[in-house]
Parts: C-alpha cells; structure tokens; sequence
C-alpha cells in the first residue's frame, strides 16, 4: 500500500507545482479583466475538485488497507503453529498435536 500512497502524495505534489506555475503565469501576463476573473474563477474551482479527488483517493487507500489488515487477520485465526516439534513422514497431524496438548 505504501507504493500507491507514495503515488498519490507524488500526484499531489506535482499538481501543486504546477498549479502555483499556472497562478503565477495568470498574475504575470495582463488580459481582458473579465477573462481574467473569469479563468481564475475556473482555475479555483479545478482546484477545489482536484483536492478533494486526490484527498477522496487517499481515503479509499486507507480503507482497502485497514480491509487487507482486517481479511489477514480473520484469515490467521484459524491457524495454530506449534514450534519444536520433530516433523516424520505421513503423521497423523491431528493425533501428534492431541498428544501434545494432552502431555503437556
């Protein structure tokens, strides 16, 4: 998950950038004043969208990784590891381990 949250802060910086290129070019160069106020008003509302599209992003990561972690774990339940104990050849798992428990 780490590569794809990577992407989207990457994704993120870069739209800053260039979105403050793109407001300082507008500053710069003299236009008509309607069009003027007119393109800021776009630039500022593609703005707001492309924040929120790339905030929602990051949500939707953060919760397929909570539901990855939660599926990994509901998955581990129904596993039991005993360590030190010799393997042979076609043993009968089930009777080695209620010998096991039963000993011990």
């Amino acid at each position: 998950m780490d590569p794809i949250n990577n992407t989207v802060a990457g994704l993120m910086d870069l739209f800053n950038k260039r979105m403050a290129q793109f407001e300082a070019q507008l500053q710069r160069e003299p236009a008509e004043p309607s069009n003027t106020s007119n393109l800021a008003a776009e630039f500022f509302s593609f703005r707001v969208f492309i924040t929120q599209a790339v905030t929602t992003l990051q949500q939707q990561v953060e919760l397929l990784a909570r539901n990855i972690d939660s599926m990994e774990m509901r998955g581990r339940r129904g596993i039991l590891l005993l360590h030190g104990v010799p393997e042979k050849r076609e043993e009968d798992a089930a009777q080695l381990v209620v010998d096991i428990v039963r000993t011990a």
